[in-house]
């Protein structure tokens, strides 16, 4: 009989899923396959990024995504709105739709602390972090878009480049990961450089 959805482990579901359609579903792994060692160091030598990386540029895109929508919604309204700026601006944040990054999300808070091998805490029976730091993430909801653009700043949003400040960013924050994202150019290259 197969166990219901709800009564897998978050670990159990990705074998599933992974063979379902697989043709080696049922066969016994090669004798290689079997003593390959799987780290990061591995996808990378062979070009695959791992699914919890994906997932983590991809939940940052959107985010940047939104926040760029919201920025341009927030001044649009500013300058059309009259004195209701405020009620509306609530109620914009309140209808705003955040479907697929929060899925994103759920999805990040429960595979990757298998994707990434997390360390287990035997005491309490939850993952830990690497660093002290918890590894969920809080989903995007109309709090979320009240912080970054206030419905008292009218006129002006709390993202505009014009406030912006480049100082110290959260290496959390989606403009830091943008940042340190994109691919520097070659350590070999550098490495001749000085050579020379």
């Amino acid at each position: 009989m197969a166990a219901r959805d709800e009564d897998l482990r978050p670990g159990e579901r990705i074998v599933r899923d992974a063979l379902e359609d697989s043709p080696v579903r049922g066969k016994p792994l090669s004798r290689s396959a079997r003593q390959r060692v799987r780290s990061i160091e591995a996808h990378m030598a062979a070009a695959i990024m791992p699914r919890h990386i994906e997932r983590l540029r991809q939940i940052a895109d959107e985010i940047a995504h939104h926040l760029l929508r919201l920025e341009r919604e927030h001044q649009r309204l500013s300058e059309r709105a009259g004195e209701d700026f405020p009620e509306r601006w609530r109620e914009t944040a309140r209808r705003w739709r955040f479907d697929h990054v929060n899925d994103l999300i759920r999805r990040h808070n429960e595979y990757y602390p298998i994707e990434a091998r997390l360390p287990m805490d035997p005491r309490t029976g939850d993952y830990l972090g690497l660093r002290g730091r918890n590894h969920r993430r809080t989903p995007l909801d109309s709090d979320w878009i009240l912080e970054r653009f206030p419905a008292s700043s009218r006129g002006r949003s709390a993202a505009s480049p014009a406030q912006r400040s480049f100082g110290r960013p959260s290496t959390r924050s989606a403009t830091m990961f943008l940042r340190i994202s994109v691919v520097p150019p070659s350590i070999e290259f550098a490495r001749a450089r000085r050579k020379r």
